[in-house]
């Protein structure tokens, strides 16, 4: 259970310390995610597209800390 608190404590302070750097990413992977789309169909690939981003962040940071579980 402590390796669970370690982890979020990890992620949300590398995401604290590097917020423009990926809202500059959120954005640009929103933007390519959601091109031609409008309406819910848009909504949904910038909900899929930062949920990825999301999963990837937390996933470095597990692999880079050692604490493997989020």
């Amino acid at each position: 259970m402590a390796g669970l608190y370690f982890l979020r404590a990890a992620v949300v302070a590398v995401r604290a310390l590097c917020k423009p750097q990926i809202d500059r990413v959120a954005d640009d992977r929103v933007a390519s995610a959601t091109t031609g789309l409008t309406g819910d169909a848009a909504e949904q690939a910038k909900q899929c597209a930062v949920r990825q981003l999301n999963d990837e962040i937390a996933l470095a940071i597990a692999n880079f800390t050692g604490l493997k579980t989020l």
